[in-house]
Formats: structure tokens, C-alpha cells, sequence
């Protein structure tokens, strides 16, 4: 698969974080690692991952998939949770307030910080705003798009170039 190639910015900036991170040292020991995965109960869909049941004949069916998200951290994991439906921002920070602010102060060694993803429901306003309300730290990811934009297809992207 072939990728534009990193601009001296991009490149600067994840020089930056990485030595934000090297110097983090006993942070670490507050970051809590989550993310959400798909499974696809009967059969691939391009990913590497799908659960059958080897003594059975492989059925066809139509797609089953279970959405899960968790969470770890150097003390200890979040509970696993199953994603009604498909994960929205609502649902995510229903998950996080359920499940994060309950059990961040026994997994991590103080103050926390949250590492998650660039997802649409990591990154929304509603989350974004349960985020502050909440005073959940997140651990900032590089920025990868000049000025944040994000790209809506392949034509836009390789206009930007």
C-alpha cells in the first residue's frame, strides 16, 4: 500500500512527542491504555481476527460482529465492555464514565492520563466535552494533518500533497 510521504513537520512533530514521552519516565505509570476491537463471529471481512467454533461445520450466516472496549494500565485492566450497537459518542462516554472514572484510580499509581485513539467518538465534541467536565487528561497524540485538517476522501488528501 503506498503512503504520501511524511512532511518535515509531521516528521518534527513526532520527533517532539517522542521526547515528551522518553522524558514521561513515571507517567507511564499514569497512563491508562484503552480501545475498542471488532470481532467477526463468522467469518473475515478483510481483518485478521474472526472466533468459529472449530468442532462445528462452518455455517454461513449473515455478519455477526461483537464490539468490545478496554483498558489498561501498569496496576491493573478496566472490565471488559460489549458495545450495544455500534459505538457512538453518547455510548463511548457512557463506557468511559461507567467504567474509566471507576477504575482509573486503582490501575494507575495517581493521576491518570487517558490514551486512546484518533477515533470519531475519541475525538467529538461530546467527548471532548465530557472530557473536561470530567477533568480526564489525555495523553495528546502528534497532530499528522497540517492545521488538524482531516481528509473526507483520497482526491482531497492528494490535492494537499
Amino acid at each position: 500500500m503506498s503512503r504520501p510521504p511524511l512532511a518535515k513537520d509531521h516528521k518534527r512533530l513526532r520527533v517532539e512527542f517522542d521526547k515528551k514521552c522518553i522524558t514521561m519516565r513515571k507517567k507511564w505509570d499514569e497512563a491508562i491504555f484503552s480501545d475498542e476491537i471488532k470481532f467477526n463471529l463468522d467469518g473475515p471481512d478483510g481483518l485478521l481476527y474472526f472466533w468459529f467454533d472449530l468442532r462445528k461445520e462452518k455455517e454461513i450466516f449473515s455478519k455477526r460482529t461483537v464490539m468490545v472496549w478496554g483498558g489498561f494500565a501498569t496496576e491493573g485492566t478496566t472490565p471488559i465492555v460489549f458495545v450495544q450497537g455500534r459505538m457512538n459518542s453518547d455510548g463511548y462516554v457512557d463506557i468511559l464514565a461507567d467504567n474509566l472514572l471507576t477504575e482509573a484510580q486503582l490501575i494507575t499509581s495517581g493521576d491518570h492520563l487517558l490514551q486512546q485513539g484518533n477515533a470519531s467518538v475519541h475525538v467529538s465534541q461530546t467527548s471532548k466535552s465530557w472530557f473536561d467536565a470530567n477533568f480526564v487528561k489525555l495523553l495528546e497524540w502528534p497532530e499528522v494533518y497540517k492545521n488538524g485538517i482531516q481528509y473526507q476522501n483520497k482526491e482531497e488528501l492528494m490535492s494537499s500533497i
